[in-house]
C-alpha cells in the first residue's frame, strides 16, 4: 500500500532482518521514500497502532518472540542510493553530506579513499549511518559525534528539522536530543535522514593503516562473523563488560540455541536455532551474576525490541 509518499506493507520475523537473526514479526513496515513523505508519518502509524521503531541494517538489535507491538520504519530506496557528497573543503577538513541509511562501512571506505581521518577507528562496526549516530556508535577511541556537525531527523513533535552541533548531547553510546524533548506533540521518536560530517585531512594510507589495524584487532578478539548484535552490554564503571562477565565464568554458557562467545563474553551468538527467550534469560543471568560478584549493575547497549 502506498500513502503520501509511504510504502506500507506486511512486515516479516525480525529473525530475517536482524543481524542476531531473532524476534518475531512485527504489525506492520513502513519505508519512507523521500523526506516529504515524513510529515504523512504520524497519521499513517496512528492508523496501524504500535510503537514505531526504526529498522536500519538490523544490528544491535535484540527482538523479543511475535506478534511483536512494533511498526518498523525504514529509509527508502531513494535514500539508499544516494552517495557521499563533499559540500566543502579547506587545508586541514572537509564537510560532507551523507544519506542516514549509506551502510557505515560503506561511508568508512569513502573516508580513507578520500584521505579523512576522524572517524577510522569505528571500523568493523555494522549499520547504517543512522543507527551508528542515534547511538554514539564508537571504538578505539573514536565515536561518531567525533565528526558529525549536523543532524536532519523529522520526529513528530518538531516535524522536519535540521540540528546543529551544540543541540545534541553525545556520550558513551548514547545521544540525546533535547529539541525532542522540549516538543510539543510528539512522543520521543525520530527518524534521522540526512547527516554533515566535518572530517581532518590525513594521507590516505595512514587512514587506510589505522582501519585494518583495528579491523585486525576485532577479527582476534570479536566473533565477527558469527550471528550476534553486537556488544550485549555498555561498560559499567567497574570495568570492561566482557572481563567481568567472563570473571563469572559466562564465555561460552548456553541455552539451547543461544550462548556467550567463547571468544568474548560480552557477545550474544545464535547457532541458527536459538529463541529470543533463550537469549533474554542468558541476559538476565549475566546481570545477576555480574552484580552479585562485582556489585557493577549491566545496562544493555543493544536495542531491547519486546
Amino acid at each position: 500500500m502506498e500513502h503520501k509518499g509511504l510504502r506500507v506493507s506486511a512486515a516479516p520475523p525480525l529473525a530475517e532482518l536482524t543481524s542476531i537473526r531473532l524476534g518475531g514479526a512485527p504489525l506492520a513496515r513502513v519505508q519512507v521514500e523521500d523526506e516529504r513523505a515524513c510529515s504523512a508519518l504520524p497519521e499513517t502509524l496512528r492508523s496501524l497502532g504500535g510503537r514505531p521503531v526504526v529498522l536500519g541494517r538490523g544490528s544491535n538489535i535484540l527482538a523479543g518472540p511475535g506478534p511483536l507491538p512494533l511498526v518498523l520504519l525504514e529509509l527508502g530506496e531513494s535514500f539508499k542510493k544516494q552517495k557521499l557528497l563533499v559540500l566543502e573543503e579547506d587545508e586541514c577538513k572537509v564537510t560532507l553530506k551523507a544519506s542516514a541509511a549509506m551502510p557505515l562501512p560503506l561511508f568508512l571506505h569513502d573516508l580513507a579513499e578520500l584521505g579523512l581521518g576522524g572517524l577510522s577507528g569505528l571500523a568493523g562496526i555494522p549499520g547504517a549511518l543512522g543507527g551508528a549516530v542515534a547511538m554514539n556508535a564508537g571504538s578505539f577511541g573514536h565515536e561518531m559525534a567525533d565528526c558529525l556537525r549536523t543532524v536532519r531527523l523529522f520526529s513528530p513533535g518538531t516535524g522536519l528539522v535540521t540540528l546543529e552541533q551544540g543541540e545534541w548531547q553525545a556520550g558513551y553510546r548514547n545521544f540525546t536530543l533535547p529539541a525532542l524533548s522540549l516538543a510539543e506533540g510528539g512522543d520521543g521518536w525520530f527518524i534521522i535522514t540526512e547527516l554533515i560530517f566535518r572530517c581532518p585531512r590525513m594521507k590516505a594510507e595512514d587512514v587506510r593503516r589505522h582501519m585494518r589495524l583495528c579491523l585486525e584487532q576485532k577479527y582476534r578478539a570479536q566473533p565477527v562473523h558469527e550471528r550476534s548484535a553486537g556488544c550485549v552490554f555498555k561498560n559499567p564503571p567497574e570495568g570492561p563488560a566482557g572481563r567481568l562477565m567472563e570473571e563469572c565464568g559466562l564465555k561460552g554458557r548456553r541455552k539451547g540455541g543461544i550462548s556467550f562467545s567463547e571468544l568474548h563474553a560480552n557477545f550474544l551468538l545464535n547457532d541458527g536455532q536459538g529463541r529470543p527467550e533463550e537469549a533474554l534469560e542468558l541476559m538476565e543471568e549475566a546481570r545477576a551474576e555480574v552484580l552479585k560478584r562485582h556489585g557493577a549493575r549491566l545496562e544493555t547497549e543493544v536495542r531491547l525490541w519486546v
